[in-house]
């Protein structure tokens, strides 16, 4: 377990689960490893940090004078 300290909690779940997977095919009882997920799954769930709510943008939304509100078509076209 020593060695999984420097790993994130997403690689140390994911490694864990690997383990708890193999152990359950080989019919082994997984109590300890089962116990450890659900600490780890709780510190992320704790360390989730939501995303501030997005404002929009003044400048997406500005009417321009004199600009057709139509996007331009065919913008690859140049006349020789």
């Amino acid at each position: 377990m020593k060695s999984q300290n420097n790993l994130s909690l997403k690689q140390q779940l994911q490694a864990l689960t690997q383990k708890r997977a193999r152990a359950k095919r080989n019919g082994q009882p997984t109590p300890k490893l089962d116990a450890k997920i659900e600490k780890l799954k709780g510190e992320m769930q704790s360390t989730l940090k939501l995303a501030p709510a997005s404002t929009h943008s003044d400048s997406k939304f500005t009417n321009f004078k004199k600009v057709s509100k139509s996007p331009m078509q065919g913008g690859s076209f140049t006349p020789k």
